[in-house]
């Protein structure tokens, strides 16, 4: 959660796809269980879009990254969110910003059930 809320307020869904990119459909589904735990719904609801707008743009993605690769040029990353910006724009990340009060809610579920997860991390 911590992942995909810091990608987006500081550069938006292209960023997180780039930078999750190997592994985004889980932390996307760790994620969405993670927001349902916590009582965060619009926020799993979101993680639900932008699992759909990475299924679309990942080839591009991909593209972008072995291109970059290939030519040792990482001003592809700069050209995919460019290019992700203008196609993979979503109201939704606004629910993943720093003023969203999502991360004190998680805090604050952390904080009331902190029994519970002390017990799951020494299992």
């Amino acid at each position: 959660m911590d992942k995909v809320e810091g990608e987006i307020a500081n550069g938006g869904l292209p960023q997180l796809l780039w930078n999750v990119f190997f592994h985004w459909r889980h932390v996307l589904t760790d994620s969405e269980s993670g927001y349902e735990i916590v009582g965060a719904m619009p926020q799993r609801d979101a993680i639900r879009g932008f699992r759909t707008l990475f299924e679309r743009y990942e080839q591009e993605c991909r593209n972008y990254i072995n291109r970059s690769v290939s030519e040792r040029e990482f001003d592809y990353f700069n050209k995919w969110c460019d290019y992700g910006y203008a196609v993979m724009e979503s109201e939704s990340e606004r629910l993943f910003h720093t003023d969203s009060g999502v991360h004190e809610q998680r805090l604050d579920w952390m904080t009331k059930n902190e029994d519970r997860l002390v017990q799951a991390m020494a299992a």
